[in-house]
């Protein structure tokens, strides 16, 4: 837990010097130095103090989901690397508290607070569209690799042909003919290879070949005429 405690700048050093003494057994102290801000009148200041209470929770929302996706997107053997992903400036959290610094070319301090406050806002609200963008791209893509897995690891009925079969499995380049994969039942196929080109007419004979095995399934090819394509998958399904 971190607390930040505004001491009057008068007597700063006195009472910095008296907490670090008073909490040195408890906690550590440093210094969070902040540059002279344009406050402007005291109306103008507490005017911005919800505004100021507002960002405050809002950028902390931002950060927070920031994390969370970050934290669940890592594989579990990455999650060790986690505290490297959330530094600042190449800090961890604990070191930049300790040492931070003004950064007066974003914020320049001739800048009034409601104008610093709005840049704030203004990098943040990009920020978190920026990462609704980003998570929502990578969710789409991740729902892709999942049912792409599930095609590749399912059966010859539902996965991706492509690894498997190849181009000389197939009639190429012909106006008439087609060649289709058929799965065959490793328990029909006798029943197949004695009679799939009695499922339509214009069937090639003999044009059937056993591509691939797996399991209890078999991927076989067949040439037929286009026309009768259609007979084919419904003479075929029927069969089933």
């Amino acid at each position: 837990m971190y607390w930040l405690v505004s001491v009057p700048r008068e007597d700063g050093q006195q009472q910095w010097a008296r907490l670090h003494e008073n909490t040195k057994t408890m906690a550590t102290v440093a210094k969070f130095n902040l540059p002279n801000l344009k406050v402007g009148t005291l109306d103008a200041l507490m005017s911005m103090s919800d505004d100021l209470a507002k960002l405050d929770g809002y950028t902390e929302q931002v950060m927070v989901k920031l994390y969370n996706f970050l934290a669940h997107t890592l594989e579990e053997d990455d999650l060790q690397k986690l505290p490297d992903f959330t530094k600042v400036n190449n800090k961890d959290l604990k070191s930049y508290c300790y040492t931070f610094v003004w950064d007066v070319a974003k914020f320049p301090t001739k800048l009034s607070i409601k104008e610093i406050h709005d840049i704030i806002a203004k990098n943040m609200t990009k920020i978190e569209k920026d990462f609704k963008s980003k998570s929502t791209t990578f969710n789409n893509l991740k729902t892709n690799l999942i049912q792409h897995q599930k095609k590749e690891s399912g059966n010859l009925v539902t996965r991706n042909l492509a690894t498997i079969v190849k181009e000389e499995d197939f009639v190429n380049e012909s106006e008439y003919l087609v060649t289709v994969c058929v799965v065959v039942p490793k328990n029909s196929v006798k029943e197949w290879e004695n009679s799939y080109w009695k499922l339509a007419d214009f069937v090639v004979p003999q044009s059937s070949e056993m591509i691939y095995e797996e399991g209890d399934q078999l991927l076989y090819n067949v040439t037929m005429f286009r026309k009768t394509l259609d007979a084919f998958k419904t003479n075929a399904r029927d069969r089933k």
